[in-house]
């Protein structure tokens, strides 16, 4: 007798047929990634549609909103690009004077059509997309992000936008421009940026990702750190500031090696500086135990075993600014490069730093733009004691500033000599 749940023998052949031929012949698309199924197991009602469709036709693409096309993008915002434009004094002086404010950036920004569904972000300098940097995302843009912060400049970046489930976008690509004053975006970190770029008296540049200056940032975030690590590439903290004001820091910020040296400020770090107090200013001198702190200060940025290295103070404008002049000096930067990347500051949230005081659009000859009990802003007074305590016939910052390191703090030659190897590479 039989069940009344058999089949009948013809219907069992049909059977087996059928399920043979749906395992030797499994449904795919080509245009799915295995990323997307490990993805499967999601179950909105968005992710059943797209599997049924998959089944039977491909995709549709993700269009990009922004598209450059190989054209050139500026590493600076608007507002930086328009003062690293200006050419004279006067101009420079009337446009820090109107527009120094919190409008510190870059000018990158990315965007597509939202997807509704996790984004990966992909960029490379190889159009196949080899050694590829992913940024996931469920927004539909990155514009001024942290994350953008490994783009350097000089560099030709090909960029395209994929999804979780298959979907991707055409490739775009883009140049950066070449040059100096390349900003990061750190989040609870400001006013950072690289010292590379920069094209010396000898011709080469400054290696980019060796130094980078800035604020404070005792109190970044998790992800911030992974930022400094992962995306700017930092290995190392100078911190230049005492134990009076910073903060309780005793240990890096997003780095186990980490090194405090107190560094002092414009011309109160050269011996023999002593300026009697005026109508305007109190008087000032040099600050006993400067030179020895510089001469540390080189000696660790002899090793290469620390680099990159990311120096700073508290604003990244006064002690970092004095560092940042030593070194750019020492390497043979331009007098109107170094004035520019000392004043980049004045559209970070820390506010004002100029080379003098303004007055009637112009420039005073003072060269001290502030100092009073809040602070000592000295850029100009710094530049001109350094030629005139330190200067040699040749009469250049870069001879005064060499001369001041080696006499003035003790630093040798072969020190000066890997300073020098390590951030004005052959191939910079």
């Amino acid at each position: 007798m039989k069940s009344k749940h058999s089949f009948h023998p013809f219907l069992r052949v049909i059977a087996l047929c059928g399920f043979l031929f749906s395992c030797g012949n499994p449904a795919t698309d080509s245009s799915v990634s295995s990323e997307a199924a490990k993805s499967s197991s999601v179950t909105s009602s968005t992710s059943v549609a797209s599997s049924s469709k998959q089944s039977s036709e491909p995709l549709s693409g993700i269009k990009l909103r922004t598209t450059y096309k190989g054209g050139t993008i500026s590493a600076q915002n608007s507002v930086l690009r328009s003062y690293l434009a200006l050419t004279d004094a006067d101009s420079e002086a009337q446009y820090l004077a109107n527009n120094s404010s919190s409008n510190y950036g870059n000018a990158y920004d990315f965007a597509w059509n939202r997807t509704g569904r996790k984004t990966i972000v992909h960029f490379s300098t190889d159009p196949e997309f080899t050694n590829e940097r992913l940024i996931t995302t469920y927004d539909a843009e990155l514009e001024e992000s942290p994350e953008l912060d490994f783009l350097v400049p000089g560099n030709t970046y090909y960029w395209k936008v994929t999804t979780d489930n298959g979907r991707t976008s055409e490739v775009d690509s883009f140049h950066i421009e070449d040059g100096a004053f390349r900003v990061l975006m750190l989040k609870g970190g400001d006013n950072i940026r690289d010292l590379g770029g920069f094209t010396t008296s000898s011709g080469k540049k400054v290696a980019f990702n060796k130094l980078f200056r800035g604020a404070k940032i005792n109190n970044i975030s998790k992800a911030s750190q992974k930022i400094m690590t992962d995306v700017i590439g930092a290995k190392s903290e100078l911190d230049l500031r005492s134990s009076s004001d910073d903060g309780g820091q005793e240990a890096g910020a997003f780095s186990d090696s980490y090194l405090q040296i107190s560094m002092n400020q414009y011309a109160n770090i050269i011996p023999g500086y002593m300026r009697a107090a005026t109508g305007d200013f109190p008087s000032n001198q040099y600050t006993t135990g400067s030179v020895e702190n510089v001469k540390k200060i080189f000696d660790y940025l002899a090793d290469e075993n620390n680099y990159p290295v990311y120096f700073h103070c508290n604003a990244g404008a006064d002690r970092t600014g004095t560092l940042s002049f030593l070194i750019e000096s020492f390497l043979g930067v331009s007098e109107e490069d170094m004035v520019r990347d000392f004043e980049l500051t004045s559209f970070s949230s820390y506010g004002k730093r100029w080379r003098s005081g303004i007055q009637d659009g112009k420039f005073t000859s003072s060269g001290i733009m502030q100092h009073n009990s809040s602070n000592y802003v000295g850029y100009g007074e710094m530049v001109n004691t350094m030629k005139l305590k330190f200067g040699t016939t040749d009469g250049t910052i870069q001879d005064a500033v060499t001369n001041y390191l080696k006499s003035g703090c003790g630093i040798s030659e072969d020190t000066l000599n890997k300073i020098q190897s390590i951030l004005l590479p052959d191939n910079a």
